[in-house]
Formats: C-alpha cells, sequence, structure tokens
C-alpha cells in the first residue's frame, strides 16, 4: 500500500525578526520541495513588524501576545497540518528534513528532533553542538533548537506547551517521555545561528545556560529563571 503524503504545519513563533523573516521563509519553501505544507507566523511583538516583512510568501499570519510556548500553541491551533513542526527563525533545517520528519513519525514515535549544529566552525561552537546532542541523546530530551515536532493528535492530547517564560521545550519532551511515549532523534542536523554565543561571549553563555537548566531541575521556577536569563542578554533558550 502506498502511503498518503503527511501534510505538515511549520510554526515559527516570532518577536521582532523582519530582518531576516524572509530568508527563513525563502529557506522553508526550498527544503518543502514538493511536500504538503503551510507556514504559520506568529508574531508576539505589538508592532507586528515581522508580519508585515512575511507578506506575499504565502504564509499564514497570527498576531498573539508575547511569549514562546503561548505563540507555538496560538500557531497550532490555527494550524492544518497532521504534523507539527515548531521552528525557531534563526534556524535552518537540513535537506530532506520533511521527508525526515513523515518517516520518523510513520514509525513509533509521537514526536522528535534533529541534531544541533550551528553556522560556525569554530572548535568552541563545535564543542557546544558536541555536548549538546550527547545531552540529547541521553536524556531523549531535545531543545528547541533542534526543532521539535509532533504528531498533531499527540500534541493536543498532551496540551500542547506549558505557557511558561522559559524551558518550555524541556518541559514538553520530558513530559512526552514520562508518557512512555518515543522520543526519535534525526541523525541528520540543522543548523542555528551562533551570534548569541558570540555576541555575549561562547564561555559565559555556556555556563550561564547550565546553571539555569540545574536550576529547573532543581524546581525552581521558570518565572524566576527567565529573570535570570534576561541578565545575561537576549536569546533562544537552547544550549
Amino acid at each position: 500500500m502506498v502511503k498518503k503524503k503527511r501534510s505538515i504545519s511549520v510554526i515559527i513563533p516570532v518577536f521582532r525578526e523582519a530582518d531576516r523573516i524572509g530568508e527563513t521563509l525563502r529557506h522553508v519553501q526550498e527544503v518543502a520541495g514538493s511536500n504538503s505544507y503551510e507556514i504559520c507566523i506568529i508574531d508576539g511583538a505589538i508592532e507586528r513588524d515581522t508580519l508585515d516583512s512575511a507578506e506575499g510568501y504565502g504564509a499564514v499570519l497570527i498576531g498573539s501576545t508575547s511569549g514562546r510556548g503561548h505563540q507555538m500553541n496560538v500557531g497550532a491551533k490555527f494550524a492544518a497540518g497532521d504534523i507539527l513542526v515548531f521552528l525557531h527563525a534563526d534556524t535552518r533545517l537540513p535537506e530532506g528534513a520533511f521527508e525526515e520528519i513523515a518517516r520518523i513519525l510513520d514509525g513509533d514515535a509521537s514526536a522528535g528532533a534533529f541534531r544541533l549544529g550551528f553556522d560556525s566552525d569554530s572548535f568552541a561552537m563545535r564543542w557546544i553542538a558536541f555536548w549538546a546532542n550527547v545531552r540529547s541523546a541521553l536524556t531523549r530530551a531535545p531543545y528547541g533548537d533542534q526543532v521539535l515536532f509532533f504528531e498533531r493528535k499527540f500534541f493536543f492530547n498532551i496540551g500542547g506547551y506549558r505557557e511558561i517564560p522559559l524551558m518550555e521545550d524541556l518541559e514538553i519532551m520530558t513530559r512526552v517521555r514520562r508518557l512512555g511515549r518515543r522520543i526519535q532523534i534525526s541523525p541528520l542536523r540543522v543548523t542555528s545561528a551562533a551570534r548569541r554565543w558570540e555576541q555575549e561571549g561562547k564561555l559565559r553563555c555556556t555556563l550561564r545556560n547550565w546553571a539555569i537548566r540545574l536550576a529547573y531541575h532543581a524546581r525552581v521556577s521558570p518565572y524566576v529563571l527567565a529573570q535570570w536569563y534576561s541578565f545575561g542578554g537576549e536569546g533562544d533558550d537552547g544550549d
């Protein structure tokens, strides 16, 4: 029997990403190829400047209040696909990503992600990516910059993301694992922007993220962690 092609919704939460959203959308369109897909942009900035820059690309444009977990839940409610893919605006998918996502979710996995890579060849960034991938392989709890994806029905059955200010990606994948459902990490690599590490300092950024992860596991409130995180500058809460 020939399997029906899966429809995929790529959900991109944004906050003042007007300068790079066009490049992101062109990239997703190129990677998607002939697959059945849609792109949903959820803008958490009151100015809605990213939505203005995203016009003309055929994406679903949605205004929202800010907060990544909230924005992704809003996008999921608007999405029509039977697979939900959550992509950061500064992360690039590998070639064949759509086929790989469908292959993984056609198996016995309910959720998945990719291995992490960066748009920098420096030894420090390769070291950070290496240990991030080791951690993900051991814990089966990848972070959002590894591009998390879910079966639509499963995502809604577990209640979607917790709308907390930080660590919503770790929280949902830990919840999936505790439910006894399989999370598969693809050997293909995404390419995430290294700009935050380069701006803040690689050692400082890495140590801060480790400290926040340890505090989260020690049950420090995500609201307190978000205040700590803001002292280090803006950016994603990845590895």
